[in-house]
């Protein structure tokens, strides 16, 4: 005979669904899940799903509107182009690399600080980025440091050089359409002054050069010419060609008076006139003859150890022509490389040509509010994912 058990022992085939309806069954179940699944369901919620909720509002519902403009242009240098090399310095004139690397200046200034200064000075620049109509993450701060502004600045602005053409693109952005066309005006403006004082003090350097080299050649062209002057004057003689013909004459007459009296003497010998005086005399005048003449020959070919001496003259007076010659060829060509130069700086001309000028935008460009809640929303699921995988890999170690 079969026994009944006890009623307190008796299963309700209804218990287990109303204990799942129950709290308590809900609590249950509840504390039944694991780490890693109520992990998961919260950094859905709090790391993709409200991001991409604010992210998107902030995007379609809060962000302002940015304007951009596009300039675009070149460097020019028109005028003479030519180049002296006749002497020991060489005068180039500005042109071809020099355009080049103006363009490059240029850039290089449109994203300097430099031109943030001078534009806060210009047109306000803070101001105009810091305005109250603009949202609070796009907006600067009023009381930001220069160089928070220049980073500002490099965030709205694009500028780089095409280098086959040399043309040059500027663009910027800001909150309204006039206040994008007024900076990058502005900026051009500022960027135009600087190319032209750079060639202007280019300018000025290639004559401040060769001005130069011309007073130093003129310096030591006069010096020669002292020198020359001094040793004629030491010397007392003017015409050196002049004077040592004069001594060949001198010397040429000597030796006819020389022969004059030698074929007197051998006349009164010949005619047995011993005791004449005059024989006496030719013979004192003969060996005076020789004196002189052996005299000026000694003088002629530098003999005695005097200043005077032709030979001498000569050799010094030749090493001084040698260098009057060079100080004057260089003389001549400085003033060739300084008539150069000065013609190229008068016929030269660098600007800054604007063929693309800035146009009011007439719809926004940025943000580009689908794409940057896309990147958004993509980092968000990145995240998310790595730090799930992350979490699984650690539990499956500790398994």
């Amino acid at each position: 005979m079969t026994s009944l058990a006890p009623a307190d022992q008796i299963s309700d085939p209804a218990a287990p669904l109303l204990e799942t309806n129950s709290w308590r069954g809900r609590f249950n179940r509840t504390r039944r899940l694991t780490p890693f699944y109520v992990l998961s369901r919260l950094t859905f919620v709090f790391g993709l799903l409200l991001p991409a909720i604010v992210g998107g509002y902030y995007y379609y519902a809060l962000a302002s509107d940015q304007y951009e403009t596009e300039t675009r242009l070149v460097v020019r240098t028109i005028g003479l182009q030519t180049s002296a090399d006749d002497g020991p310095g060489r005068v180039t004139t500005l042109g071809g690399a020099a355009v080049v690397q103006d363009a490059h200046i240029l850039v290089n200034y449109l994203k300097s600080l430099d031109i943030t200064r001078d534009l806060e000075s210009e047109v306000d620049l803070r101001a105009l980025f810091s305005g109250d109509q603009i949202d609070r993450f796009s907006r600067l701060d009023p009381q930001a440091s220069m160089e928070t502004l220049h980073s500002y600045w490099q965030d709205h602005t694009i500028a780089y050089v095409d280098g086959p053409s040399g043309i040059i693109q500027f663009s910027v952005r800001a909150f309204t359409p006039q206040d994008a066309v007024q900076i990058s005006q502005a900026a051009i403006d500022l960027a135009a002054t600087l190319i032209e004082n750079l060639a202007e003090q280019a300018k000025r350097d290639l004559l401040a050069r060769a001005e130069r080299e011309l007073d130093s050649s003129l310096e030591a062209y006069v010096a020669s010419l002292d020198a020359l002057r001094n040793l004629q004057n030491d010397a007392g003689i003017l015409d050196p060609q002049a004077e040592a013909g004069v001594s060949t004459v001198l010397i040429s007459n000597l030796i006819l008076e020389q022969l004059k009296a030698e074929a007197a003497l051998n006349a009164l010998q010949a005619s047995n006139v011993v005791t004449s005086p005059q024989i006496t005399l030719l013979q004192n005048q003969i060996e005076t003859l020789n004196e002189q003449i052996a005299a000026q020959r000694r003088q002629v070919a530098g003999l005695e150890e005097k200043s005077g001496a032709l030979t001498a003259f000569f050799a010094k007076i030749n090493a001084l022509e040698t260098e009057r010659f060079l100080a004057e060829s260089l003389f001549r060509s400085a003033s060739r490389n300084f008539d150069v130069a000065k013609s190229s700086a008068q016929r030269q001309s660098t600007f800054v040509s604007v063929f693309a000028p800035p146009i009011l935008p007439s719809k926004p460009s940025h943000p580009r509010r689908l794409a940057s809640w896309a990147l958004l929303v993509g980092c968000c699921v990145a995240a998310w994912a790595t730090f799930l995988l992350i979490w699984a890999a650690i539990n499956d170690h500790r398994r």
